[in-house]
């Protein structure tokens, strides 16, 4: 059950990454191997007390001391650090999830709009870079003039993709010997207005910038800051591929930050060419739409049918689909993490039940004689959930430094969270606390029904 469920808690993604698993019979027989050596050895350990223990010494031990102290104190032990794991574990899938959060709002460097993405990857046709542009603007024509969508444009990849960071060539600097290697995108007529993003100065790529001779560029803020701190980037030159024949170009924009590889990345150098060349028929078209861009995929499908049927996307995905991939590493992360907190929790939660509950079995006795003398039946209560709460309340007072030390190992996988975040130690440290008390709950209401009479010959 758990291996077909988990492929449902996680984000589609357009390729499988699950493989086709099922337990088999050697799985299963780690498994249960390991279920029935963990049960013999931890019933193996009381076996050796017991067979060590003075029978006329436990006849006159009291519960708390000696050897029974000793068990009990084992027992307690056993219980408190199930509780600092599981604190441990649902510190780190607060935190993840904070921080997953916080990437869901981030700043991408485009708006997140209803849009339809759809790749294609037309060299496996055998088509030819005339025919993949003759291609590319007969379905560009037809699909603007489908219902509901606003624009369409064309782009060599889509920012966090799944492209591996796209491709990146050298780059030389008038004056600089030494050449840098810069990621690229080369992108077609109203990418930035489908894309949203913002061109801070000068101005967008024009319709005659798309000619043969085209000879411009635009560059990210980082590009500009990275290589001109304290001058403007534009109309800078700069020369692009092999330096024996390289194309020379003029800096006529620079456009705001984003993601290349994945959400919260911190921003780096890059390049938008006009699609000019490259017409290999590895595209990626951007089609904006008024409503759901899921419901254009079956009419856009056609349309592409239309012209070649042969032809199809090697993937489709809404641009929302496109930002949980992205994310899709920190998603799976806090899944993960959370599932084996909470399973954590349970187990911890199940012993702490059984301890409590053992525990006070054994003080039948004791019980009935403080009733008989005038104790009331919330005194019990209080004495049963106290010592729970002192069971939970230890396992967090040793579980909080150790879940700050873990917190810090890894606090580059957070995104604007800090390690030591207040919320995301109190919450798991009250849930636990909380459910220690549930648990004891059930032993203590029993504890509160002892008749004196029955405890009294309680052996």
């Amino acid at each position: 059950w758990a291996i077909h469920a988990l492929p449902a808690l996680l984000p589609p993604m357009p390729m499988r990454v699950f493989p086709e698993i099922s337990p088999d019979i050697r799985v299963v027989g780690f498994a249960v191997g390991l279920a029935i050596l963990t049960t013999l050895i931890f019933a193996l350990i009381p076996a050796l007390h017991a067979s060590r223990v003075d029978l006329v010494s436990l006849l006159n031990e009291s519960p708390g001391t000696g050897q029974s102290g000793r068990r009990y104190l084992s027992r307690n032990a056993l219980v408190v650090g199930q509780l600092c794991i599981s604190l441990i574990l649902l510190t780190q899938s607060g935190l993840l999830m904070k921080s997953f959060a916080r990437s869901l709002q981030a700043d991408v460097g485009f708006e997140k709009k209803n849009m339809l993405l759809a790749q294609f990857a037309l060299g496996i046709y055998e088509y030819d870079g005339n025919q993949a542009r003759a291609f590319f603007q007969t379905l560009q024509e037809r699909v603007e003039a489908l219902p509901g969508v606003k624009q369409v444009s064309l782009a060599r990849r889509f920012p966090l993709s799944l492209s591996g960071g796209g491709r990146a060539q050298q780059v030389f600097f008038p004056g600089e010997p030494a050449p840098q290697n810069i990621k690229y995108n080369t992108v077609g007529q109203n990418y930035f207005q489908t894309m949203g993003t913002r061109i801070l100065r000068g101005r967008n790529f024009t319709s005659l910038d798309f000619g043969s001779n085209a000879k411009v560029v635009l560059v990210s803020e980082a590009f500009a800051t990275r290589f001109w701190p304290t001058e403007d980037a534009l109309g800078r030159v700069l020369h692009t591929g092999d330096p024996s024949k390289a194309d020379v170009s003029t800096i006529i924009g620079v456009v705001q930050d984003g993601p290349v590889n994945r959400i919260g990345e911190d921003p780096q150098p890059y390049m938008y060419l006009p699609l000019v060349r490259g017409f290999d028929g590895e595209l990626t078209m951007l089609v904006e739409t008024t409503g759901d861009p899921g419901a254009l995929a079956s009419a856009f499908r056609q349309t592409v049918h239309t012209i070649d049927k042969s032809v199809s996307p090697l993937l489709m995905s809404t641009l929302q689909e496109t930002l949980r991939q992205g994310l899709y590493d920190r998603e799976m992360m806090v899944t993960f993490m959370g599932s084996f907190g909470l399973l954590g929790l349970m187990l911890a939660s199940f012993g702490l039940y059984g301890i409590v509950s053992y525990t006070f079995s054994q003080r039948t006795r004791e019980i009935g004689v403080r009733m008989a003398l005038g104790a009331q039946r919330s005194d019990a209560l209080r004495m049963v959930l106290r010592h729970g709460l002192r069971l939970a309340l230890l396992g967090t007072a040793i579980g909080i430094p150790i879940a700050l030390a873990v917190s810090y190992s890894f606090g580059s996988a957070l995104y604007q969270v800090s390690p030591a975040d207040p919320t995301a130690l109190a919450g798991p440290a009250v849930l636990l606390v909380a459910v220690a008390l549930l648990a004891s709950y059930i032993p203590a209401r029993r504890a509160t029904k002892v008749d004196p009479m029955v405890a009294l010959r309680h052996q």
